[in-house]
């Protein structure tokens, strides 16, 4: 199952309790004024919250590092294809992330 992830400039800060974010996330972030399509997969255990983001455009999986889950605030790092470091922060909303 394919849930949506919405990316935007920065999320707000809800509790909700049990929040598990394990599974296939599809959605879409802007870079450089353009949108483009990613793809989360996401696993959760009792360690962490593990996982790849694959990018449309670069086909490249790469794992995300640092993740940390409090309440339903989902944060991680990618490590982008120009050596930079890029941070996620997303809100967990019913069935959609966004940040």
């Amino acid at each position: 199952m394919i849930r949506l992830l919405v990316l935007i400039a920065v999320a707000a800060t809800y509790t909700l309790l049990g929040a598990d974010v394990s599974g296939n996330w599809g959605g879409v972030m802007e870079t450089n004024g353009r949108p483009v399509p990613i793809y989360l997969k996401l696993n959760q255990n009792v360690y962490g919250v593990f996982g790849t983001l694959v990018t449309i455009n670069d086909k490249r999986q790469m794992p995300i590092k640092k993740a940390q889950l409090r309440a339903d605030e989902l944060t991680f790092e990618i490590g982008d294809n120009a050596d930079r470091l890029v941070t996620f922060r997303l809100k967990l909303s019913d069935t959609k992330m966004t940040g």
